[in-house]
Order: C-alpha cells, then sequence, then structure tokens
C-alpha cells in the first residue's frame, strides 16, 4: 500500500512537469482521473497550440531518462494506444541533439521511473517484461561507455563500405556519466546535405545491412546523424542500439522471403515457429491475417508496410518482441528523414534492394551462438588453474557461481529492481503488520 501511494505521489509531481508544457493529457489513459491536472501557475509562456509540438518541448529539455522512456513506449502502440505512441515518435524526430550527460539527479529520476513502471506492472507478466526491459534499456543508456561502444562496433562492421561511417569515442575522456567524441570537422545537417540524392542512397542501403547482414540496428534520426560535405552520412551517436539474436535474425529471413514470394503458408510457418505467437492460436486464422495484411499494404512503402502488419499483429495478440518492433520503427523513422529532411521522392528503397535480396536467404544460414556464448561465460567465471586448491588451503569456500555456472542469471536479476517488486509472501506481510502495529503501540505509550 506504502509503495502504491508513493507511486501515486511521483506520478502526481510528472503530471505536474507535463502540465508546465500543456502535454498532461499524455497521462489520461491511466486509471487515476487526478492525475489528468489542468496548467499550472509554472507554465511555459509562448507555447505553440499545435498539441504535437508540446511534448517535444518537453523532451528537448529532459534528460536521458525521460528520452528512453518515450522512445520505449513510441514503440507499443498496443499498450501506450496508437495516437499517444505517434505523439511521442512526433516528439523525438523534433530533437536536434541528444543528451550526453547524466548526473545522480538523472540517476535518481530513473530510478524513480523504474518504480513507478513496476509498480504499475503488477503482477501482469506482460508488463513486468515490458518494465524489465526498460529497467535494461535505461541502465545501459544512463552508462556512457556502452553507446561509445556501440559506436565503435557500428563503425567496424561497415568499416570496408562507403555508405555510412560514425565518429569515434575519444575513450580517456569518455566515463559512465559522460560521453566525449573525437571531434571531426565539416559535419553539416542532413538537411544541408550538398548531394541529397547520395545521403538517401547511403541511408537506405545502411539501414538494410543493419538489419539483414550485421544483425545490429542503430536508428537513423536527425539528433544523431550528420553527413560530410560529399554527402555521405555520419553517426554521431548510437542512442538505444538493438542487437537481434540468431532467432530473430533466421525469423526475419525466412518471413521476408516468403512475403516476396507471395507464399502465406510458409511466412506463417515462419512466425509459428519463431517462439513469439501465443499458445493454440490457429494457423488457417494466421495465414489469412498475413494474407489480409499484405492485401492492404500492398500500395504503401516498405516502412509503412511493415508498420501495418505491425497493427495487424498486435490487434490480434502477437506481441512481437522489443528489436523487431525497433527494425520495424527504423525503417519508418527513416523514411521520415528521407521525406522531411532530404526531399526525396519516388520508391527510395530501390537504393537498397541488391542489398535486400542479397543478404535474404544468408540470414537463415547463421549459425546459433548459444553455445559459444554458454563456453564463454564458463571460460570467464570458471576456476583458474589450482585455484580451488588455493582456497582450500585458505579454508575458503569456492564461489557458487563458479561451481554452478547457471545460477549467474538468478544472482545479476538479485540486483535489479526487478528483483525487488517480486511478490512477497503472506508471511512477511504479516510480519510486517506486528511490526507497524508495535512501532505504533510504542509511540503511543511514549
Amino acid at each position: 500500500m506504502l509503495r502504491r501511494l508513493l507511486c501515486l505521489f511521483s506520478l502526481y509531481r510528472f503530471g505536474r512537469d507535463l502540465a508546465r508544457f500543456k502535454a498532461q493529457a499524455l497521462l489520461a489513459g491511466l486509471p487515476t482521473a487526478c492525475l489528468h491536472l489542468p496548467l499550472t501557475k509554472k507554465a511555459k509562456r509562448k507555447l505553440r497550440l499545435i498539441s504535437e509540438d508540446r511534448p517535444g518541448l518537453f523532451l528537448r529539455q529532459s534528460g536521458v531518462s525521460m528520452q528512453t522512456l518515450a522512445a520505449f513506449f513510441a514503440l507499443y502502440p498496443d499498450i501506450a494506444g496508437r495516437c499517444r505512441s505517434d505523439l511521442l515518435a512526433k516528439a523525438a524526430d523534433t530533437m536536434t541533439e541528444f543528451a550526453d550527460t547524466a548526473d545522480q539527479k538523472e540517476q535518481k529520476q530513473f530510478v524513480c521511473l523504474l518504480k513507478i513502471f513496476y509498480t504499475l506492472a503488477g503482477r501482469n507478466p506482460v508488463y513486468k517484461q515490458l518494465a524489465e526491459k526498460f529497467e535494461h534499456l535505461g541502465g545501459t543508456e544512463l552508462d556512457f561507455r556502452f553507446e561509445a561502444a556501440a559506436l565503435e562496433r557500428l563503425h567496424d562492421h561497415f568499416y570496408e563500405d562507403d555508405c555510412l561511417t560514425t565518429l569515434l569515442p575519444d575513450w580517456p575522456r569518455t566515463t559512465k556519466e559522460h560521453l566525449t567524441l573525437i571531434p571531426y570537422d565539416g559535419l553539416r545537417a542532413l538537411s544541408d546535405s550538398s548531394d541529397k540524392e547520395k545521403t538517401v542512397r547511403c541511408l537506405i542501403k545502411a539501414v538494410v545491412l543493419m538489419i539483414l547482414r550485421d544483425g545490429f540496428v542503430v536508428m537513423p534520426s536527425a539528433a544523431g546523424c550528420r553527413c560530410d560535405n560529399t554527402g555521405t552520412p555520419y553517426f554521431i551517436r548510437s542512442r538505444l542500439p538493438v542487437e537481434l539474436s540468431a532467432q530473430e535474425r533466421l525469423f526475419l529471413s525466412s518471413f521476408l522471403e516468403a512475403l516476396c514470394a507471395k507464399d502465406y503458408r510458409q511466412a506463417a510457418k515462419a512466425l509459428l515457429t519463431s517462439g513469439f505467437m501465443p499458445a493454440f492460436f490457429p494457423a488457417p486464422r494466421l495465414i489469412r491475417l498475413i494474407e489480409d495484411a499484405d492485401r492492404r499494404s500492398a500500395l504503401l512503402t516498405a516502412g509503412q508496410k511493415a508498420d501495418c502488419f505491425l497493427k495487424y499483429f498486435a490487434d490480434n495478440g502477437i506481441f512481437l518482441p522489443f528489436s523487431l518492433r525497433y527494425c520495424v520503427f527504423s525503417l519508418k523513422k527513416t523514411e521520415h528523414l528521407c521525406r522531411t529532411f532530404l526531399k526525396a521522392q519516388g520508391d527510395i528503397w530501390l537504393h537498397g534492394k541488391t542489398e535486400f535480396f542479397d543478404f535474404l536467404d544468408k540470414g537463415k544460414a547463421l549459425p546459433l551462438n548459444t553455445q559459444n556464448n554458454a563456453a564463454d561465460i564458463r571460460t570467464a567465471f570458471g576456476l583458474a588453474p589450482h585455484h580451488a586448491e588455493r582456497l582450500a588451503i585458505q579454508n575458503k569456500k569456492i564461489p557458487s557461481f563458479q561451481e554452478d555456472p547457471e545460477k549467474i542469471p538468478d544472482i545479476l536479476y538479485r540486483h535489479t529492481w526487478g528483483s525487488r517488486f517480486q511478490p512477497r509472501g503472506r508471511h512477511r506481510l504479516i510480519i510486517t503488520l506486528l511490526i507497524l502495529t508495535v512501532l505504533t503501540v510504542g509511540l503511543f505509550l511514549i
């Protein structure tokens, strides 16, 4: 009860901050009518009347944790609502730069958001899984060393390509709280490209290669991308990078290949064997669903078509994982950049046609790396030669995770906020009530 009251108070304060930007309607979907508050006395003046601009202004003046939360829910229209999800996506498009610092105040705000998220999730397994995913993403985003490593990885993937390059981190000056990049003169905004056609062609090719060839995707954005004087795109930030698992890459290759051939049975088979489907979903219904979505999206662009499939699946209880949603959103964001900032016309995805069909079939030949990862974990956390003998001589016990590496995930999970919000047994509740009763009586007697 106390945790819920604290959550409600935190939401009230959050609603006050949104009300300063006339954006408190974002909380209207929550079952707490008192959070839909009127405008405060501290409201920002000279706000535009267009509602889409207000959340964007709020995000531009917020930190990493709030920007990550907005980007997260923009990918879940089936949770946040289609209108609210689109509103958050448009708000993210208005950002011209990302925060590159995160102090202790920002860390505390992230913890506050986590407490709200887990409290609202309750015992719902879907919402609880979303909260755990957000905790992992937010914790990574608040440590800029991960973003620096992602920039280097993206640079290595495109080292031999001429369609994309990145700014590299200045590692001696990069810390957990601050990101520092090696300066490079001559970069300009995408809208100021000297060769917009080349920039469009390179962006399309790069996104296709990220998803199908590398399985490591960084979403293009106006805040995270620049171009040089020749029109070559540069990624100066790698916010919220996603790595597709071997299972997800296999599903993408199989599903897209079947969809291109109009083989809806094979496409349904790829989805049914992917592990993303709800239990006991009828195969004939799934075939009709895929065929109907393909027919309705026949005249749409690649990003709009992918979004149409995502919406069809969500409306029918098919809850796709975050990484696949991220790929769909990356396609949509790339289209938006090319249309809005680079004034591209026609079917822009024809620039990536060769790369698409080249890597479409290769995705099914990817080896599963689970066994290799398990071997790497044993090597990293296992006992060194003769270490057990030294511990025995010192009369010390071998750590449990070294005796049984399968305990490592549980040990790591116990250090997350998700473990703190696990349902407690009734005996703990009784003990807590007894302690509170004793304290109350003691204070009364004093």
